[in-house]
């Protein structure tokens, strides 16, 4: 499974790209696969530590 990470605030350069092991739902949990995400001006500001 794919993912994005961010281990520190910054540019668009601190985004990892990394494939990660599929989540495993516990009882009374589900997986949503995800095919699209929007990204907002807060979401920018958060990622840059603001």
């Amino acid at each position: 499974m794919n993912a994005i990470k961010l281990t520190t605030p910054g540019n668009v350069d601190q985004l990892q790209y990394i494939e990660i092991e599929k989540p495993k739902p516990k009882e009374g949990e589900v997986l949503i696969k995800t095919k699209a995400l929007s990204i907002n001006p807060v979401d920018v500001k958060t990622r840059m530590g603001k």
